[in-house]
C-alpha cells in the first residue's frame, strides 16, 4: 500500500479524492443514494440497469458512450504528456475501449501460465 500512497500523492486531488470514494464504496451513484434517501436505483441513461461504479463504465446509452470515450481520450493525452510507455499506454487504451468485453491480461497478449 506504501506505493499506492505515493503514486497517489502525484495524481491531482481530484483524482485522489475520486480514488478513495471508490476504496470505501461512497460513489455518488444511484446504487449508493439509493440507500441514502430511497430513490430509484436504475441507471439515469439507460434506464434498464441499477447504477453502479461498474455500471457506469459499461453502460451502452449514446449519452454515457461518448462521455466515456471522451475520458478515455483524455486519458491517453494525459498518458502522452507523461511519457507513459506507448505500449503501455495502447494496451491501456485497447482495454478500456473494450468497455469489460476483454481482459487486461488478453489485452496485453499474456497468459497466466
Amino acid at each position: 500500500w506504501e506505493h499506492v500512497l505515493i503514486a497517489l500523492h502525484k495524481l491531482p486531488k481530484l483524482f485522489q479524492l475520486w480514488a478513495a470514494k471508490q476504496v470505501i464504496g461512497m460513489v455518488g451513484t444511484m446504487s449508493f443514494l439509493h440507500h441514502q434517501d430511497s430513490c430509484d436505483p436504475l441507471c439515469p441513461s439507460c434506464m434498464h440497469e441499477v447504477e453502479t461504479t461498474e455500471h457506469i463504465m459499461l453502460c451502452w446509452e449514446e449519452g454515457r458512450l461518448k462521455a466515456f470515450r471522451q475520458a478515455i481520450h483524455e486519458l491517453r493525452q494525459w498518458g502522452v504528456q507523461h511519457f507513459t510507455d506507448p505500449q503501455l499506454l495502447n494496451g491501456i487504451m485497447a482495454y478500456l475501449m473494450s468497455q469489460g468485453l476483454s481482459t487486461m491480461e488478453s489485452t496485453f497478449g499474456h497468459s497466466s501460465h
